[in-house]
């Protein structure tokens, strides 16, 4: 299913990825500096996922599978990046809106403010698990209305 075209935000900063995320998945009711100056950097998604209110969750890995977490909408995925260097992974955060018609999923990525198919194999091999969800809650009241 192709959705509307939604707007990417370019981070501020290096480590500003979870922060710009939450801007592009409210669209623009929490802006990137305000979850920056709530939860600090590097952020913490937990402190993000408090912060966007009431009507998100931070899940941990395990909890759904990638079409389920699509189908309640726009969600935040935390990446792990791969590096070749002994370095500790960094982790990265992105806007996951729905899977393609093409059976990929669409992806909006702060890091250059791009959009982009990624192959689901490919994203399962660098998604934590962990991401954040608008809560199911909502999603029922939503469609009450």
């Amino acid at each position: 299913m192709q959705g509307p075209k939604r707007q990417v935000t370019r981070q501020i900063d290096e480590l500003s990825s979870l922060p710009a995320a939450g801007q592009m998945l409210t669209e623009g009711q929490h802006s990137e500096d305000n979850l920056i100056d709530i939860a600090g950097m590097p952020c913490d998604p937990v402190l993000i996922a408090q912060a966007l209110g009431p009507d998100w969750t931070l899940k941990a890995p395990g909890t759904g599978s990638v079409e389920d977490n699509c189908k309640a909408g726009p969600w935040i995925a935390e990446m792990i990046e791969n590096n070749p260097a002994n370095f500790p992974h960094r982790r990265h955060a992105v806007v996951v809106d729905e899977i393609a018609l093409s059976g990929n999923l669409m992806v909006r990525d702060s890091w250059e403010g791009t959009t982009y198919e990624m192959h689901p194999a490919v994203f399962m091999a660098v998604w934590s698990g962990r991401g954040i969800f608008r809560n199911r809650k909502h999603l029922d009241l939503e469609s009450l209305l």
